[in-house]
C-alpha cells in the first residue's frame, strides 16, 4: 500500500496543507486536430486508438458523433454514432469493449436530464448494443478500470444533487453493485488508477447551473482490496473539469477551470506525499480527459475558456526532457539528456518525419528530397541543391532547359560553341587555335569542340569548323 500502509488504518482523515515542489518536467507536442471541436467529452482508448464521443457543440448543441484518432498514424477516422446524443459522459475500455456509460442526454424536455444507460462497442461487429443500467443515473462523473471491473465515481444524479456513489460493473456478469461512497461529493472530478492499487479521486466542485460554485481541492483514494476511502494532501490549484491520470506509481492532473482556466499540470508522489508543478500545457483546457497511448498522454479537445468555447486541438504529453521548437513530439538536437527521438526538419512541424531520399533531412526541409544529399550542398547559391540542381555550378534559380534534356540551359552546350556564348562563329575557330597551340582557356565543356565526334580534340575539328563556318561543309555536329 506504500504510503497509505504506513499511514493509514481503516478510514482515518487528515488534514493538512499541500506541499508543493516547483519544477519543469514533460513536453507537449501537437497532432492531427480533433475533425469536429467539442467539448464535455471523456475519450477512451480501445487497443492503441482513441475515441471521441458526443459531447457539446458550439451553439450549445449536443451530439452523438464518435471520431476516432490513431496515434501510429496520427490520422482521424469515424466509428457509428451513439444511439442518441449524450454530453458529460464516461467511456473506458475492457477485453476490447469500449463502455459508455451514464452521462446528459436530450431524450427528454431538457438536456441535462442524466441516464444510466451504459453502451458496449464491439469494434468486431461495428456495433453499439445496450448493457445492465447503473443503478444511480448520472452525468458530470467520471470512470476507470481496475482489476477487470469498471469504477464509476461522483457526478450529479439530478439537476443540481450531487452524488458521492460509487458504483462497480462486472462486464463477465453484466451487472452494476454499489459500494463505499466517496467521502466528499463532487461532479466535474477525475479519476486514476495509480501503482494498481488505489484509484484516486481528484478535484471538481458541487453547485450546478449558476448555483455559487463550490470547487474542491480534497484528493481521496480508494483501495478496492478493503472497499475503503482515504484522504491525502490537497491539490495546490482547486478545480473542476480537469483530467488525471496514473503513470508509474504516480498522479498526474492537467488543466481545468473555475476561476478562469488552468493551464498546470501536476503531478502527485505517494511515497513523498508531496506535489509537483510540471510543464504548462501548450492550450489550456477543461471538459476532456486524459487518455495513454504508449508513453504519451492526450488531451484531446475540450473548452479553452471558462465555460463553452469548443476546441479541437489534440495534444500529446510525454515525460522527460525535450527543446522542441516547432512542437511536433521530435527534439532540436540529438543531445543525449532528451527524451526525446532528433528531429530532421526540428523549425518546421513534421511529425511523421518523412525522409524519402533517407538522407537524414526531413523532406518537408530538404531542399531536394528524392535525391540522397545529407549535406544540401548548393555550389552556386540558387536555392537548388546540387543533387536536383540541372546545372549546379551556375547560378539558375528557374532552371531553364529549354531542350527539354534535363540539363539546365546555362550547362547545356552548343556544339562547336568553343567560347560558351551559345554562337557559332570566327570567335570559336580562334578560341579552338588558341587553346590548341597557344595555351589558351579550354572550352566549357570540351566535348563541345569535338566536332567530327571522333573523341579527339585536334587540327581535324578546327579544319571541320571552318568547312563548315566558310566552306558550306556537312554541319554533322547539328
Amino acid at each position: 500500500m506504500k504510503f497509505f500502509a504506513r499511514y493509514f488504518i481503516g478510514l482515518l482523515l487528515i488534514i493538512s496543507l499541500p506541499v508543493l515542489t516547483l519544477a519543469q518536467g514533460g513536453y507537449w507536442f501537437d497532432r492531427a486536430d480533433l475533425p469536429t471541436p467539442r467539448q464535455e467529452i471523456l475519450p477512451g482508448e480501445l487497443d492503441g486508438t482513441i475515441y471521441v464521443i458526443g459531447g457539446w457543440l458550439d451553439g450549445y448543441s449536443i451530439t452523438n458523433i464518435v471520431e476516432v484518432y490513431d496515434p501510429a498514424t496520427n490520422s482521424w477516422s469515424t466509428a457509428p454514432p451513439l444511439p442518441t446524443n449524450r454530453h458529460h459522459c464516461a467511456a473506458v475500455a475492457i477485453d476490447e469493449i469500449l463502455y459508455v456509460i451514464g452521462g446528459y442526454a436530450n431524450t427528454t424536455w431538457k438536456s441535462w436530464m442524466p441516464t444510466n444507460i451504459t453502451l458496449a462497442y464491439d469494434p468486431d461487429t461495428d456495433e453499439w448494443t445496450e448493457r445492465a443500467p447503473m443503478i444511480v443515473g448520472r452525468g458530470e462523473h467520471s470512470a476507470v478500470v481496475y482489476d477487470g471491473k469498471i469504477y464509476v465515481t461522483g457526478g450529479n444524479k439530478q439537476l443540481d444533487s450531487v452524488t458521492p456513489v460509487v458504483e462497480v460493473y462486472d462486464p463477465s456478469a453484466d451487472s452494476w453493485t454499489q459500494v463505499a461512497s466517496m467521502i466528499t461529493p463532487r461532479h466535474h472530478h477525475a479519476s486514476a488508477v495509480v501503482d494498481d492499487t488505489l484509484i484516486y479521486v481528484v478535484g471538481g466542485r458541487q453547485g450546478f447551473l449558476g448555483d455559487p460554485y463550490i470547487m474542491i481541492s480534497a484528493v481521496e483514494a480508494y483501495a478496492p482490496a478493503s472497499d475503503t476511502w482515504y484522504t491525502i494532501t490537497d491539490m495546490p490549484n482547486p478545480r473542476g473539469g480537469l483530467s488525471a491520470t496514473g503513470i508509474d506509481g504516480k498522479l498526474y492532473i492537467f488543466g481545468g477551470e473555475i476561476p478562469g482556466i488552468f493551464e498546470e499540470v501536476e503531478e502527485y508522489d505517494p511515497d513523498l506525499d508531496s506535489w509537483t508543478e510540471l510543464t504548462t500545457m501548450l492550450t489550456p483546457r477543461h471538459g476532456t480527459a486524459a487518455v495513454i497511448v504508449g508513453d504519451t498522454v492526450y488531451i484531446i479537445g475540450g473548452s479553452y475558456c471558462e465555460g463553452m468555447c469548443t476546441d479541437n486541438s489534440n495534444q500529446g504529453f510525454v515525460l522527460g526532457a525535450c527543446t522542441d521548437t516547432d512542437f511536433d513530439g521530435y527534439g532540436d538536437t540529438d543531445d543525449p539528456t532528451y527524451s526525446c527521438p532528433p528531429d530532421n526538419c526540428p523549425d518546421i512541424y513534421n511529425p511523421d518525419q518523412l525522409d524519402t531520399d533517407e538522407d537524414g533531412v526531413g523532406d518537408i526541409c530538404d531542399g531536394c528530397p528524392n535525391d540522397f544529399n545529407p549535406g544540401g550542398e548548393d555550389t552556386d547559391t540558387d536555392g537548388i541543391q546540387d543533387a536536383c540542381d540541372n546545372c549546379p555550378d551556375h547560378y539558375n534559380p528557374g532552371q531553364e532547359d529549354s531542350n527539354g534534356n534535363d540539363v539546365g540551359d546555362l550547362c547545356d552546350y552548343t556544339c562547336t560553341d568553343a567560347n560558351g556564348d551559345l554562337l557559332v562563329n570566327i570567335l570559336d575557330i580562334v578560341y579552338l587555335i588558341n587553346y590548341k597551340y597557344k595555351s589558351g582557356p579550354a572550352p566549357d565543356p570540351l566535348e563541345s569542340v569535338d566536332v567530327n565526334h571522333d573523341i579527339l580534340i585536334n587540327i581535324l575539328d578546327i579544319v571541320y569548323l571552318i568547312n563548315y563556318k566558310y566552306k558550306s561543309a556537312l554541319n554533322r555536329s547539328a
